[in-house]
């Protein structure tokens, strides 16, 4: 069983992991119980009056992710780097992994509209 496969223990989720990869890959399942539980907490329909500042984390969050995929990118390529016979393979990581980045940094601009369209009606939606 790989190290990523195993279920996560409390110390490895509170950022005790033993190295940068357990780490990253902690913080990665907390990221993934977050995104399930928003999804969870949208059910009732009160969670509405808490679009705006919700819309402005996602924002946030998924500038992060951007940031978090170019230099997870940049880091595979550099260990692909000497393998001649993975060329075709580094260039389809580096173009899918570039793409990612993309895509969230275009789902942060996304955000960032809908934030300031919900902006424009807070208060229906508080007191609606």
């Amino acid at each position: 069983m790989s190290a990523f496969t195993q279920p996560l223990d409390s110390s490895t989720l509170a950022g005790e992991a033993t190295d940068p990869a357990q780490e990253l890959y902690a913080h990665a399942a907390e990221l993934s119980a977050a995104a399930h539980a928003l999804e969870a907490a949208t059910h009732d329909e009160g969670a509405v009056t808490a679009l705006a500042p919700t819309l402005a984390c996602l924002e946030a969050s998924q500038l992060a992710l951007a940031h978090a995929v170019s230099r997870l990118r940049a880091q595979a390529l550099t260990r692909l780097a000497d393998a001649d016979e993975l060329r075709q393979r580094r260039a389809n990581v580096a173009v899918d992994l570039e793409r990612l980045a993309g895509v969230l940094e275009q789902a942060e601009v996304a955000a960032a509209r809908a934030r300031d369209s919900i902006d424009r009606v807070a208060v229906e939606l508080a007191f609606g």
